[in-house]
């Protein structure tokens, strides 16, 4: 006769397994809040980028606008351009100046600098 030897099997205890589906709640919960804090650190970049972007092509209106000779456009409400005469290098292109057009709205400003006609600057030529 052949004896068998039975083993026994020890149940798996239950708090092993409600153990690891929490382990797994919190590591879901982790990722959730570092994706939400990556999505609204890019958001706010990408607002702040296209604010930026609006101010220079502000300024770049009103630059080519002095260079041309035409009226600058009225900036946006809340937006206040200024331009400002810079001192000229020896050599410079008769009948123009250096200026730099400042643009700001808020806490956002820009700078632009070119040459541009003297008599589109305030105060005319010199």
């Amino acid at each position: 006769m052949h004896q068998t030897s039975r083993r026994r099997r020890r149940p798996r205890p239950a708090g092993y397994l409600i153990g690891d589906m929490i382990v797994a709640l919190i590591v879901v919960a982790v990722l959730t809040v570092a994706l939400t804090v990556a999505v609204t650190r890019q958001q706010r970049t990408a607002q702040r980028l296209a604010e930026t972007r609006e101010l220079a092509r502000i300024a770049e209106a009103a630059m080519t606008a002095m260079q041309t000779g035409a009226a600058p456009a009225p900036p946006p409400g809340g937006t206040s351009v200024t331009v400002r005469r810079e001192p000229a290098p020896a050599a410079d292109v008769p009948g123009t100046a250096w200026a730099t057009v400042i643009v700001t709205r808020g806490q956002g400003a820009t700078e632009l600098t070119g040459l541009v006609r003297a008599d589109a600057l305030p105060g005319g030529a010199p």
